[in-house]
């Protein structure tokens, strides 16, 4: 690794290529990608603020359609439940038995006053009436399968009675998934409250409306919105069962719907709404009964396209930013490899390589640069001839003075060599000479 780290300092940082590399990608490429992340980032949150303040205002909406389709079956209840040919009906149905003359007259007067009132409500599979003594009369539209309610409505008459006479409010139910009357395919929730003749101020009895969920699923998950698939809004009672949902789940437990298994329903908040994994989700009671209207938004499927936009932007963008610079790059390199070159031609000048030379020549501003380069090697060749010249000068005048100097030396010493040598053979005429 110590060795690993000069290397990359000599060969890459240093290296002009990779430094215009570097700095393109530095002042192009980083500044550009980091504003769309800041972009998106900020985009994302005031989407998600208007999002939420929208979410909140549809939830008003659909609290005041749902209210109203609740009223209209309230407002059914009560003509019912007041009129006073229908009570002394009721009054005389709990005096008969199911099977006498008198019961079938009764309960003849009483169909033809009720599909007077639920006539224009389809989604009304049945009306149930039960007197004080639990004499029961059933009254079923026969547009859709309806035999699970008659049988719910005997088995559970007697506990639905006196649930009934016993609240002086209205109660809303349903028949819940785990009852051996339960119909995934047709799911009903019912309405009731006990009826009271007026005129006599005494309790008659009670009624009980069966009704399907697929207009109040209407009203509050219109297939038709823009929002439709990315949300769903779930009437529930005061138990935690559905009354009504867009997947059809009326008396099924909160806790048992598996598409919504991440959600913690015990820790909702009020129609401020909070984030619960993918999903938003606020609610909102009603003003009708004690029921709570529950929206949930998916929001990544909500903002999955927009998701999906600033991706292919930020894509596009980095595609643009990635080919702007390859041809920054293509661009540059002819001036990177004149430089190079450059370099190279002086790195390799030594003593030894004196015949260095650019031949091809650039035809920008470097061409001035690599023509002072070579007109310097060849001053720097002519310095150094020069040189050679004087130095050689040098030595031959050095020579000679030294030939000057031993010449004079050398014949002295002969003569005198001689001298010496005619003294000892007595010759003095050959010695003074």
């Amino acid at each position: 690794m110590r060795k690993f780290i000069p290397w990359i300092k000599g060969h890459f940082l240093y290296k002009i290529r990779y430094q215009i590399t570097i700095f393109l990608f530095f002042v192009t490429f980083l500044p550009v990608i980091s504003i769309q992340l800041f972009n998106y980032e900020k985009t994302s949150e005031m989407l998600f603020t208007k999002n939420h303040s929208l979410l909140a205002d549809n939830l008003q909406l659909t609290q005041n359609s749902i209210n109203n389709v609740l009223t209209d079956y309230k407002r059914i209840l009560f003509q019912i439940s007041t009129d006073v040919t229908c009570m002394d009906n009721i009054l005389e149905l709990s005096k008969v038995s199911p099977d006498s003359a008198e019961y079938r007259r009764i309960s003849e007067s009483l169909e033809t006053y009720i599909k007077a009132n639920i006539l224009m409500y389809p989604e009304i599979q049945a009306l149930c009436v039960i007197s004080t003594t639990g004499t029961p009369y059933i009254y079923v539209q026969k547009r859709q399968k309806t035999q699970p309610i008659i049988d719910y409505f005997e088995a559970n008459k007697e506990e639905l009675n006196q649930l009934l006479l016993s609240s002086t409010r209205s109660i809303i139910g349903s028949v819940h998934d785990g009852s051996p009357y339960y119909d995934p395919e047709h799911p009903v929730f019912f309405l009731g409250s006990r009826t009271i003749h007026y005129e006599k101020m005494k309790i008659t009895g009670s009624i009980l409306l069966f009704i399907s969920p697929d207009k109040m699923n209407s009203a509050i998950n219109n297939p038709d919105s823009q929002v439709y698939p990315f949300t769903d809004k779930l009437l529930v009672d005061s138990s935690g069962r559905l009354i009504c949902s867009k997947d059809r789940n009326t008396g099924k437990i909160l806790g048992s719907l598996e598409n919504y298994k991440a959600i913690d329903w015990d820790s909702l908040s009020s129609d401020s709404g909070d984030m619960q994994g993918d999903y938003l989700v606020s609610q909102i009671p009603l003003e009708h009964f004690d029921l709570h209207l529950i929206n949930i938004v998916d929001y990544r499927q909500m903002t999955k396209d927009l998701e999906a936009l600033w991706t292919t932007i930020t894509l596009a963008i980095s595609a643009i930013l990635l080919v702007s610079m390859l041809v920054a790059y293509v661009l540059c390199h002819k001036f990177i490899f004149s430089i190079e070159n450059v370099a190279a031609k002086m790195n390799l000048f030594d003593e030894h390589h004196l015949d260095v030379e650019i031949r091809n020549m650039s035809r920008n501003e470097l061409r001035i640069i690599e023509s002072s380069f070579n007109r310097m090697l060849g001053q720097i060749r002519g310095l150094l001839d020069e040189n050679k010249q004087q130095y050689k000068k040098i030595c031959e005048a050095e020579l000679k003075s030294l030939e000057l100097q031993i010449n004079p030396h050398f014949l002295f010493n002969t003569l005198d060599s001689i001298c010496w040598t005619a003294a000892q053979e007595n010759c003095l005429t050959v010695s003074e000479q």
